[in-house]
């Protein structure tokens, strides 16, 4: 999951989380392929999204008002 910066000629993402689908968490053989670390694991897509939003928030500068706007709409 992740938040980009975008404009009409373009965009950048800002943050970003691996997630992990619960059968890819339970799967030794397409973990070792993606090499998704041991301590990486499935966790509910709200979480991470949360855990996104709480970054954004801690950030500073001239781009913190205009990311959290589009959170709030």
């Amino acid at each position: 999951m992740s938040v980009h910066a975008v404009s009409d000629t373009a965009s950048c993402p800002l943050q970003w989380h691996l997630f992990v689908p619960q059968e890819w968490a339970q799967d030794p053989v397409r973990r070792r392929k993606t090499e998704i670390p041991e301590e990486i694991g499935h966790r509910e897509k709200w979480r991470p999204a949360l855990d996104t939003v709480d970054e954004l928030v801690e950030w500073q500068g001239p781009l913190h008002d205009r990311v959290l706007s589009g959170f709030i709409r």
